[in-house]
């Protein structure tokens, strides 16, 4: 191998860890609003008046906001996915 084949290695196995590190951290930010959100549906209030909600009524709103969650949710789910299958697959 050439010197710069390896530096070439060092600098992405660098930029992967990077990655992950930054990865991780979006992962456990999104893991805090998960929680928090869950715990806010736990004890649902109006946002118009302030009463209790009753469960199961949830707005187009709400629908659309957790349709969005979600599917952030599983973006990453495949992301982190792809990162450890390239660590563990070599």
């Amino acid at each position: 191998k050439f010197w710069f084949q390896n530096r070439r290695t060092q600098m992405k196995t660098q930029q992967e860890r990077h990655e992950n590190v930054i990865l991780r951290q979006e992962n456990e930010k999104l893991r805090a609003e998960n929680g928090f959100l869950k715990d806010a549906m736990r004890s649902p209030v109006c946002n118009n008046c302030g009463g209790a909600v009753i469960p199961g009524e949830v707005s187009y709103e709400q629908q659309q906001q957790l349709r969005i969650e979600n599917a952030k949710l599983k973006d990453e789910l495949d992301r982190i996915c792809a990162l450890a299958n390239r660590f563990i697959g070599g």
